[in-house]
């Protein structure tokens, strides 16, 4: 079944959640759905996912990116990417990424700051 087909199977189910979209299914369904769709600029809907967009892809720079309920992607440029805490949060489940790059926490909060130092020491 396409990414196309499950979202829309998903839209019309009353049970509708994100959890099993990875995602870069989720960069195919915004594809999927400009094709069928005028998307503009900024804060748009599907169902109940709410996404914002820019130069076709989605991006934000104050907040997630993509949320539907309880799940959250913070995207940068159509990268995964946060530096204020995991990139994709959910109630079972963080995940931190930098420019598409995933980091345990541990890793994450070590790059973090040593960036902070840098900008701090020039």
């Amino acid at each position: 079944m396409s990414i196309w087909n499950r979202a829309k199977q998903y839209a019309n189910s009353p049970n509708l959640s994100i959890p099993d979209f990875r995602f870069n299914e989720l960069l195919n369904l915004h594809m999927n759905i400009l094709q069928d769709m005028t998307v503009s600029e900024g804060l748009n809907h599907f169902a109940s996912i709410k996404f914002y967009i820019k130069d076709q892809k989605f991006h934000r720079e104050d907040g997630p990116a993509v949320e539907n309920g309880d799940i959250k992607y913070w995207v940068r440029h159509g990268k995964l990417h946060r530096e204020d805490g995991p990139a994709i949060e959910s109630p079972d489940r963080e995940e931190y990424y930098l420019d598409d790059i995933f980091y345990d926490r541990e890793e994450w909060t070590s790059i973090m700051r040593e960036r902070k130092l840098d900008s701090f020491l020039k």
